[in-house]
């Protein structure tokens, strides 16, 4: 079922990752909005999972955080200008902090996107979450939440 064609695409999600690979992903989302006139959100997750052994409680996590948060949201704004000169006039930005299976998960039941772009897992991705077996899983449990087309972007053919 093409759920993008179902219905005019009044607004595209775009899933960041902090990762180059992602530039292609996010370029096709900005191009996506721009041509339909719909609206865009970049949804960018900060994975805590690193710091799975550290305490909340310790000042230096506390402020780790902090400082991953603000980097995050420096992204999100050279994104948001990235398609604001695009010809996309309705951007919005979101950060979690936290898993980024669970937060995709939670984003896709809430979200009112028709699209939701996501770049895949380069094979050369060191430390990716996914696996090249169980990214294609999730885009199909993402999509089964959700009422939304997935649409999944090749990291190694630079548009």
């Amino acid at each position: 079922m093409d759920k993008a064609n179902e219905t005019k695409i009044r607004h595209v999600a775009c899933a960041v990752r902090g990762r180059l690979a992602n530039r292609n992903a996010v370029q096709h989302a900005i191009n996506l909005a721009a041509e339909h006139g719909a609206r865009l959100t970049f949804f960018l997750v900060i994975s805590s999972d690193f710091l799975a052994a550290a305490t909340p409680t310790m000042s230096p996590t506390k402020t780790l955080f902090d400082r991953l948060a603000e980097i995050g949201e420096y992204l999100l704004f050279l994104l948001h200008d990235q398609a604001i000169q695009s010809g996309v006039s309705d951007v919005e930005n979101e950060i979690q902090i936290g898993d980024i299976r669970s937060s995709l998960r939670e984003f896709a039941e809430r979200t009112n996107a028709q699209v939701l772009v996501m770049g895949r897992p380069s094979d050369r991705e060191p430390r990716s979450i996914f696996t090249p077996h169980e990214f294609p899983a999730f885009v199909e449990e993402l999509e089964d939440i959700g009422e939304l087309k997935i649409e999944v972007i090749d990291p190694e053919n630079v548009s």
